[in-house]
Order: C-alpha cells, then sequence, then structure tokens
C-alpha cells in the first residue's frame, strides 16, 4: 500500500512540476511577445516616418540582431508567418514610412509552403484586428490567451529561437540556402502575392525592395523576381549569407 501511496505522489508531482513548467512557458511567451512587437503608434513618436519598414519572417527574425532607435528601419519580423500575413503586417504599420521611403520584403521560398493559411498568437497580436474582420477570420481571444496550450509547436518552437538567440548561438551560424525543390504553383502564387505587395507600396509612393532568400534552384527566384517586377519598379536582392542579410535589412 505504501508502494502505492508514494507512486502516487511521485505522479502528482510530476504533473504539479509540468503544470508549473507550461505556465512560466505561457508567461514567458507573452513577455518576449511584447518585446518584439512594432513599437506603439501613439506611445512613441520616435518611430513616425522612419525612412524604411522591413517585413519579414524566418530567417530574417532569426539571424538578425536589430538594436530599437539604432537605425531608421520599422522592424515587423516574426518566428513564423504566412506571406498573407506579411502583407497584412505592411498594411498596419506601411503608415510609419515617410514619403518617398523604403519597404523591405524578406521572402524564402523554402518556408512558403510550410507556412502557407498560418495564423499565430503573434499574427493576431501584431496585425490590426480590421484585417482580419475583411478576411471573415475571427481572432480566438480564448485560444490566445493560453497559446501554450492551443498554439504548442508554434509557441515552443519560438521560445527556443528567442533562447537561442539570446545566448548568442545563432550569431556562430551561417545562413544556407534554401533547398525546398520548385512547384509551380507554389511559385506562381508567391510571386503574385509579391506583386500585389509591391503594387500596394508603389501605389503610396515608395519603393518596393524584394529580398530573396538564395535557393539551391536559382530559376524560383528568377520567376519571383519577374513576377515582383512586373508591379513597375521594383528592386530585387538577393540573401547569400549572414552579412548580405545584415546589409540589406538594417
Amino acid at each position: 500500500m505504501e508502494g502505492i501511496i508514494k507512486i502516487i505522489v511521485i505522479i502528482a508531482l510530476i504533473i504539479v512540476l509540468i503544470g508549473i513548467l507550461l505556465y512560466l512557458a505561457n508567461k514567458a511567451y507573452f513577455k518576449f511577445l511584447r518585446h518584439d512587437k512594432p513599437t506603439s503608434y501613439f506611445k512613441d513618436l520616435r518611430w513616425r516616418n522612419t525612412d524604411s519598414i522591413l517585413v519579414g519572417q524566418g530567417k530574417v527574425f532569426k539571424y538578425l540582431y536589430p538594436r530599437k532607435y539604432q537605425q531608421k528601419v520599422y522592424m515587423c519580423m516574426t518566428y513564423k508567418r504566412a506571406l498573407d500575413m506579411d502583407f497584412a503586417a505592411l498594411k498596419t504599420y506601411y503608415s510609419h514610412v515617410k514619403p518617398g521611403g523604403t519597404v523591405k520584403i524578406f521572402v524564402d521560398y523554402g518556408d512558403y509552403s510550410k507556412n502557407k493559411g498560418l495564423r499565430t498568437p503573434a499574427d493576431y497580436e501584431i496585425i490590426h484586428p480590421h484585417i482580419f474582420m475583411a478576411l471573415n477570420e475571427k481572432k480566438p481571444k480564448r485560444k490566445l490567451k493560453y497559446p501554450i496550450a492551443f498554439y504548442t509547436r508554434y509557441t515552443f518552437g519560438y521560445l527556443f529561437m528567442r533562447a537561442f538567440k539570446m545566448v548568442g548561438i545563432y550569431k556562430k551560424m551561417e545562413i544556407k540556402p534554401s533547398k525546398v525543390s520548385y512547384n509551380e504553383a507554389d511559385v506562381k502564387a508567391m510571386g503574385d502575392k509579391l506583386r500585389e505587395m509591391a503594387e500596394f507600396v508603389l501605389e503610396r509612393e515608395m519603393h518596393p525592395v524584394i529580398l530573396l532568400m538564395d535557393n539551391k534552384d536559382k530559376s524560383i527566384n528568377q520567376e519571383l523576381a519577374e513576377a515582383a517586377r512586373a508591379a513597375g519598379d521594383v528592386e530585387i536582392r538577393v540573401i547569400y549569407n549572414n552579412n548580405d542579410l545584415k546589409t540589406a535589412c538594417l
């Protein structure tokens, strides 16, 4: 009997410990998210009329170490985001850029298909809610309160990446080109969205710069560049290494 009681106590302690760790992870996520969230429209006027805005996800968030207020680039980066949500972030924050300023859009074909249709807690926190209303999408308030439970894979992935960034692991690693195979439907859909984003920028008399992550299949970026340039005067830059990333984004 005593043995059974010991086992029950041990199991109960493990459950309590797991619960505490999950609670702390949930709190840590929101702490980091507040740090990564673009500066408030109204509370900090230093970020009005910036020289440029950077929209992107994945490698640009992983390898870039910007310091606030040291460069006039309004950062709208995140851990993971679908390309249509990058566009939504651009629609939310483009007005921070001064007239004639630059809009930088970082995209990686290697992340396109796996993030297609993705919605994350960061999207709902950072992007204007009216955009989701226009898309007939509702903000899942209860799920967003506990991302560790309802967005478990995303939340833990984000927390581990932030931890690795804090200790400087990614600073010692070199960016590698994407190796995702050519898919005609994905390339066309991605190219159409980039053209649409470039048109949005040009209509507002700003300069669009598309930053394409290097890909093993060079034809992919060639087609994406052609699609984006169909919008008009669009600058295309390919990112081959960490130095390219830093130079192009900051």
